[in-house]
């Protein structure tokens, strides 16, 4: 996940481009609001997150360029409830092998929250 939209774009332009968010921003921005019909500063998984009292599981691939898990920390750190962050080992952006440790955190996960509402 990402923290906000404007870091994303922000990220995305040095990432793939090079360039600091000026003019992309400034550019993008009107751009984006009109055909998407939404107002860009209304995406902000940071503030989602702050309401998630829910149990939270955060994934991050260790070696994704795209959403540095920096980045994807911030949503756990915003979390509300009981939460999780974990960092997948090798992998990447959407390349995610769903191995067997992938699998045996996520169960572990489910088991602890389980286990805590039967406590």
């Amino acid at each position: 996940p990402f923290d906000t939209y404007r870091n994303t774009i922000r990220h995305h332009a040095k990432l793939m481009y090079g360039i600091t968010e000026f003019p992309l921003l400034f550019l993008a921005y009107p751009m984006i609001e009109s055909r998407a019909n939404f107002r860009m500063d209304e995406v902000d998984s940071l503030r989602a997150a702050r309401g998630i009292h829910a149990p939270l599981l955060v994934l991050a691939g260790e070696k994704d360029g795209r959403m540095d898990p920096a980045m994807v920390r911030t949503i756990y750190e915003a979390g509300a409830g009981p939460k999780e962050f974990w960092i997948i080992p090798g992998e990447g952006h959407e390349n995610r092998t769903f191995q067997d440790s992938f699998q045996q955190k996520v169960r572990g996960f489910l088991a602890r929250i389980r286990s805590s509402k039967k406590s």
